[in-house]
């Protein structure tokens, strides 16, 4: 048989290989492979002796061959030395555990307000809820609604003004308008009027300078009659004087006539002119006051709208906080069953009140206790294995959590202290065990621990020994 060592691939290889195995399997598997490799060399020589071309190596063949026969018969004795003797005593010192038992979280859940608590139709203890589903509710008679009735005030008054000041404008803003198209009326006939009156003035222009026409030529006729001593000097200075009022006459009607055009174009700029200063009319000052009230009030209004849009957020705000402080549903945070309910139908709770407890089964935990020597053994990360007591179904994890005889509080459905028949207590996880979806907490077995130090040892054992036996 070939002398084979062992290369640093096939110790990674058989170190990998014999992690996951337990010492039991190991050892049969090592006795297998050295009755396996006895009688398939021992079948080979005796085969051997039978073919002619081995008869000049008979003697030697049968030396070899009983030389291996008797390894392998003291390889055998020693393995069953190893079997008989230091297999009861790995047993003894197997790294067990006193108790083991599945554990889970528990969740309280706390009454948000103050009332009187009404449990649901299903609520008993074992009952499975899902995330979200709705438990117990709380209905408060005597939740304060005075600062919802304070907004509802603020917000009617600022509602009513709003309205007011719609209103108000609305109105102004009508008169406004009649206003300003009676001013557009007044003006329109003013404008007539003072094209009447130009008119007026023209012909009485054109009357003055008929008279100023006449007055000059009898002034001349007088004059040239004078002249010849055919007329008094009387009457030459009437006539001097009818000619000179004619002339100022035609002068006064020029000179109205220029005031009303003035009037005219103020007129059209919508300008009035008095006699002691220029102002509008009274209509539009008051279409120019209410313009200037209008724009008030729409600033107000705006204000107001801006007030009504803060009051009406506050409002539903405030409506929604009475709401829950006046009735709250309280829901299940985990999905699991109810571990304990702390709390009757009808009972008053104050707010932050314990009211029931639920199983967190999303995690399930196995809650062990050990002796003294096998917890020195041990280290978080070690592998483990459970193995249930009901159906002896073998679930494998690791440890998650040491806290020796200090066991700290924790919020699980069995308390590590309840585990009494050893002080020191170790936790260990399996995913396995949270696939089956069985909350079943409180069911109990036995965890058996495999420290990584001492299969370290057991590899090393294992692979020379191996190597020894192929050596022979």
């Amino acid at each position: 048989m070939e002398n084979t060592r062992p290369t640093p691939e096939n110790e990674a290889q058989t170190k990998q290989d014999v992690s996951r195995k337990s010492p039991r399997q190991l050892l049969v598997e090592f006795l297998r492979e050295s009755e396996e490799n006895f009688f398939n060399d021992v079948s080979g020589e005796v085969g051997g002796e039978k073919t002619p071309a081995n008869k000049p190596h008979g003697d030697s063949t049968r030396a070899a061959a009983f030389k291996r026969a008797r390894a392998y018969k003291f390889a055998l004795a020693a393995v069953a030395v190893v079997a008989v003797g230091i297999g009861p005593i790995m047993r003894l010192s197997a790294n067990e555990s006193a108790q083991a038992v599945l554990n889970a979280r528990v969740v309280t859940v706390r009454a948000p307000i103050n009332g009187v608590l009404s449990h649901y139709g299903s609520t008993t203890v074992g009952t499975m809820t899902s995330f979200g589903q709705a438990v117990v509710t709380i209905n408060n008679d005597h939740a304060d609604r005075s600062t919802l009735n304070i907004i509802r005030r603020d917000w009617l008054k600022t509602n009513a003004e709003k309205d007011g000041l719609s209103q108000r404008i609305k109105t102004a803003e009508e008169e406004r308008n009649s206003l300003l198209e009676a001013d557009k009326q007044h003006k329109s006939a003013r404008l007539e009027q003072f094209r009447f009156r130009k008119q007026q003035i023209l012909e009485l222009i054109s009357a003055a300078k008929a008279r100023l026409e006449a007055a000059n030529a009898s002034y001349t006729r007088i004059s040239w009659l004078a002249e010849r001593g055919l007329s008094t000097t009387a009457q030459l200075e009437i006539k001097r004087q009818d000619k000179e009022v004619a002339a100022r006459a035609v002068s006064q009607n020029e000179s109205q006539l220029a005031e009303v055009q003035v009037e005219y174009d103020a007129e059209q700029r919508g300008i009035r002119l008095t006699d002691d200063h220029n102002i509008s009319t009274s209509m539009k000052e008051r279409a120019d006051r209410l313009a200037f009230e209008i724009n008030n009030w729409k600033r107000d209004l705006e204000k107001h709208q801006h007030l009504l849009a803060e009051l009406n957020e506050d409002l539903e705000r405030e409506k929604m906080r009475y709401a829950e402080k006046e009735m709250r549903v309280v829901n299940s945070p985990v999905g699991g069953p109810i571990w304990e309910i702390l709390t009757a139908s009808g009972e008053f709770v104050n707010e932050g009140q314990p009211l029931f407890r639920v199983l967190d089964c999303s995690g399930i935990l196995v809650s062990t206790s050990v002796s003294e020597a096998t917890y020195n053994k041990l280290q978080v990360g070690d592998p483990a294995i459970f193995r249930s007591g009901s159906d002896l179904t073998e679930y494998e994890g690791r440890i998650i959590k040491m806290h020796g005889l200090a066991a700290p509080r924790a919020n699980l459905a069995i308390m590590p202290e309840a585990l009494s028949y050893e002080p020191f207590h170790i936790t260990m996880k399996s995913d396995k065990i949270s696939d089956r979806n069985q909350c079943t907490v409180g069911q109990t077995g036995i965890v058996s621990f495999r420290p990584l130090r001492t299969q370290r040892v057991f590899v090393k054992i294992t692979r020379w020994l191996k190597y020894w036996v192929r050596s022979v």
